[in-house]
């Protein structure tokens, strides 16, 4: 992915695994771990990886 994937795909990749991760309404610590694993594995910053978690849990909880 670090070769093949511009940054920006990169930072819809986390966004997409946070969207995973809230898809049942709860986050639980091994997601969140995994998550933050591959996002500094990739890497994005950690206003992106926030920016991206932001974003999907805004989109899992639309009230």
């Amino acid at each position: 992915m670090n070769e093949h994937f511009t940054h920006v795909q990169k930072i819809h990749v986390v966004e997409a695994m946070w969207q995973v991760g809230y898809s049942d309404a709860h986050l639980n610590a091994h997601e969140n771990h995994l998550i933050s694993k591959i996002a500094g594995l990739l890497p994005v910053t950690h206003g992106e990886y926030m920016g991206a978690k932001m974003r999907a849990r805004e989109a899992a909880d639309p009230a």
